[in-house]
């Protein structure tokens, strides 16, 4: 039995709604590590709801086990506010540091630090995606946890679109198979994939990126995406977002073969070969038919 297709109307609904009070501090941001291992790439720190009209002012020191690409296996925090540790941990999970030297794990300490007002939005898209889940309504909860996704950058209970998309992956595992994408999606993303096919230019793979990026916002679970994504910003010398794209689509994929070709691509990645690996990503899958054409 498929599972059933999020309504189109609810999405609107969700994603439609403004928000009720605009931003009125400093985003989160997290701070450099320190000289034993260089950061390339950060994520921002989502607030948790309990501390909504709270000014937060904090710093978090997480403790990350680092691999020698330079992508984080796991991360602890380990002082600050027990408020802000949990999601303290979910942004260091995707922050990306320099590759090893010497091709070694580490474990290094990064302290975050955490600035700014927690207003609230409207709807709640947070809140209806946790009742969603705790009732079992899954495609309402993967739908507002979407909805979440698109509200990325504007407040400061949603700056972190990462850690919204593990959550959308937990959804779609407990769901008998992954949904399909809207129709539109799939179309959009056939062509996108035929334009990187004869992609050379760095400026082509930027707007591409684009491309991808808009076509994540509607379906955050397809694996392939990502990995189409990362073939871009690698194309466009973006590497450490495209070591950060191959992390998502290993957590996402349920292929053994494609994982196995991600982490040769994230081996490559860590030696800068950008190149190498923007013209392997072209020889992954390529989008041949929509979710009405199955049968």
């Amino acid at each position: 039995m498929k599972t059933p297709i999020v309504p189109f109307a609810l999405l609107a609904l969700v994603f439609a709604a403004p928000f009720a009070l605009p931003r009125s501090a400093t985003p989160a941001r997290a701070a450099e590590a320190g000289p034993e291992r260089e950061v390339l790439l950060t994520a921002p720190v989502n607030l948790p709801s309990a501390l909504l009209g709270q000014h937060v002012n904090a710093r978090i020191g997480v403790r990350a086990h680092v691999s020698p690409t330079g992508l984080v296996e796991s991360a602890h925090a380990v002082s600050g506010d027990p408020r802000l540790r949990e999601a303290a941990e979910a942004s260091v999970r995707w922050w990306v540091f320099a590759p090893a030297p010497r091709a070694e794990w580490e474990t290094v300490t990064v302290p975050v630090e955490v600035s700014a007002d927690a207003p609230g939005i409207r709807p709640d898209v947070i809140g209806m995606a946790r009742e969603s889940e705790a009732h079992g309504d899954l495609a309402t909860a993967l739908a507002a946890w979407t909805g979440a996704l698109e509200r990325t950058g504007r407040s400061p209970l949603v700056e972190n679109p990462w850690e919204f998309r593990e959550h959308v992956l937990a959804i779609v595992r407990r769901m008998p198979s992954p949904p399909e994408p809207p129709y539109v999606v799939f179309a959009t993303a056939r062509q996108t994939r035929a334009s990187q096919l004869r992609a050379v230019a760095r400026g082509t793979h930027v707007d591409l990126v684009k491309r991808f990026d808009d076509e994540l916002a509607s379906a955050p679970w397809w694996a392939d995406l990502w990995m189409w994504r990362a073939g871009s910003l690698a194309g466009c010398g973006r590497t450490a977002e495209a070591l950060r794209s191959l992390k998502f689509y290993r957590l996402a994929s349920t292929d053994t073969a494609g994982v196995a070709f991600a982490d040769r691509l994230i081996t490559r990645l860590a030696a800068a070969d950008t190149v190498g690996v923007c013209e392997a990503v072209k020889t992954w899958r390529v989008v041949t038919e929509a979710p009405g054409d199955r049968r």
